[in-house]
């Protein structure tokens, strides 16, 4: 290796890109081809508006914050933020159930963490994908947790609209039901 500082890399790389970026429109500007023109500038645009997410990488780099989720500090950490890798996959159209037996398990991408000591990446092991019986399969599949408090407080509100709209409509049930036992 170059044995360069952390994030070293990220700035060489953000600074060629630019450089490349301002270099070809330049370049399609005066050789008068508009349609490569437009194709970078639209690509300019594109990453101005992808750089916003530069303020989680600033603002998790400061101290003391009350709510720092993940700590996205890196370009490794951000990666993994973005890719929402702390909520794990979780099926909601089609998938496996809660008690789905697991029948193989494949390594799919690596895991780095910064070495204080050595000043370098390393890799801490792999990010695991999970593959269940197909005979536990199905659309929308049945209950995935089995965390029951979560589960009863997810009944409760999704109970909380019936109830309520009950409770303004009372009197228009009461007499809708008296209405039906009544004959003419």
């Amino acid at each position: 290796g170059l044995r360069l500082p952390f994030n070293s890399g990220t700035i060489i790389y953000f600074v060629l890109l630019a450089g490349g970026i301002v270099w070809g429109i330049y370049t399609t500007h005066k050789k008068n081809k508009p349609l490569a023109n437009t194709i970078l500038l639209c690509f300019a645009f594109l990453l101005i508006g992808y750089s916003t997410f530069f303020t989680l990488v600033i603002r998790s780099n400061q101290n003391d914050l009350p709510l720092n989720e993940n700590e996205p500090k890196n370009a490794l950490s951000l990666l993994a933020y973005l890719n929402r890798e702390q909520y794990g996959s979780r099926p909601f159209i089609y998938g496996n159930y809660f008690n789905a037996q697991i029948v193989d398990a494949k390594e799919v991408s690596p895991r780095y963490v910064k070495d204080a000591e050595t000043k370098r990446y390393r890799n801490v092991g792999y990010n695991i994908e999970y593959k269940y019986d197909d005979e536990h399969k199905g659309l929308f599949p049945r209950m995935y947790s089995t965390d029951w408090p979560v589960l009863m407080a997810a009944s409760v509100i999704s109970c909380l609209p019936v109830l309520i709209a009950f409770l303004f409509a009372q009197d228009a049930f009461v007499k809708g039901i008296m209405m039906s036992g009544l004959k003419d």
